[in-house]
């Protein structure tokens, strides 16, 4: 459904005279990713709203976004497999994270923190097969990708330290965990 929006919206472009019709194909395939991290963004948020709290999938997006599109990760078949598979991994990461007693709560930010940056360090960054990267890409995203998870560890330090056991906290690492997972998922399933 995402591909025939940005297809139709694309030629609708053309037809009015907006763009050429050469440029049809590039139109659509970035108002493509576009519309579905739309839809991804807005699904958790949604979820979040009904079932969390919506600042949980906030903070859970805050962690999951800037890692995920450096560090790379899983890419489904579909955008309906994408926004299920990452649906599912919000609902059980946050399940997770309710279930774990709260004295535990800074330790395993810690922990997320520090899986997160191993797995970053030794996987990232992973590439799409539609979307190489160049090898001056690779090495930015990698530098990057890596510099978010040292951040990330070095934030679990302070808040474990200043502010303690929050749920606001554990959704943020919850979301730096999901892209980790997305990543080892692209070594297991690519």
């Amino acid at each position: 459904m995402v591909h025939q929006i940005a297809n139709a919206y694309s030629n609708g472009l053309c037809k009015y005279g907006v763009i050429d019709k050469s440029q049809i194909q590039i139109y659509a395939y970035v108002l493509e990713l576009i519309l579905a991290s739309v839809l991804n963004t807005i699904s958790v948020l949604i979820i979040s709203a009904i079932f969390f709290q919506f600042a949980s999938g906030l903070f859970f997006l805050f962690a999951f976004i800037p890692l995920r599109s450096k560090a790379g990760g899983y890419h489904a078949k579909s955008h309906l497999s994408c926004n299920l598979i990452c649906l599912a991994t919000f609902i059980g990461l946050q399940i997770l994270g309710a279930i774990i007693p709260t004295t535990f709560v800074s330790i395993f930010c810690i922990v997320a923190a520090a899986i997160v940056l191993i797995t970053v360090y030794l996987l990232s960054p992973c590439e799409a097969v539609n979307k190489p990267l160049t090898d001056d890409r690779k090495k930015r995203n990698r530098k990057i990708s890596i510099a978010i998870s040292i951040c990330n560890l070095l934030m679990s330090f302070v808040a474990f330290y200043s502010i303690g056991a929050h749920p606001w906290i554990m959704s943020y690492y919850m979301g730096a965990l999901a892209s980790a997972i997305s990543l080892g998922a692209t070594k297991v399933w690519n």
